[in-house]
């Protein structure tokens, strides 16, 4: 049995030699994640979906580092291809809306989060999102119709 230096090194073997890649791509990335080394993570996705390309966490994950990197362009690439796979994926809609936010286009990132709310009602994120771009529009009523359903969530 082999000894391992840290996790990062026990993945990478995990990756090459067990039967369950994907799920040693996955921790790997993760473990990448864990000390900020989001272009390593992004690789070892990408090297996972070449084994599992129905696999839609590479995609999520990917796109999440791509915006911790400020990488917008991409992660909006990634969160497409997921959202091609599965189109009522509420994570994916929800990650586009923040791509939009974080790109300073607020209305495309309010018709993701209303978009959130028809695939998951209740769903108290998009309902502070929504309430924080009405309140920005002066929208009074429908900034306070989302803390009605911001409260009620919370009940």
């Amino acid at each position: 049995m082999p000894v391992f230096k840290d996790r990062i090194s026990f993945y990478k073997n995990g990756t090459e030699t067990s039967e369950y890649g994907t799920f040693a791509y996955l921790t790997l990335g993760k473990q990448y994640e864990k000390i900020e080394k989001y272009d390593s993570a992004i690789i070892t996705y990408q090297r996972g979906l070449k084994v599992d390309s129905t696999l839609i966490m590479f995609h999520n994950n990917m796109a999440t580092d791509y915006m911790k990197l400020d990488m917008f362009t991409e992660a909006e690439r990634e969160i497409n291809k997921e959202l091609a796979m599965y189109p009522n994926n509420y994570t994916a809609v929800q990650n586009l809306g923040t791509v939009y936010k974080l790109t300073d286009r607020m209305d495309l990132a309010a018709e993701q989060w209303k978009k959130v709310l028809k695939i998951k009602p209740g769903f108290t994120y998009a309902y502070q999102e929504l309430a924080k771009y009405y309140l920005a529009r002066g929208d009074t009523v429908n900034y306070a119709n989302c803390q009605r359903a911001i409260a009620q969530a919370g009940q």
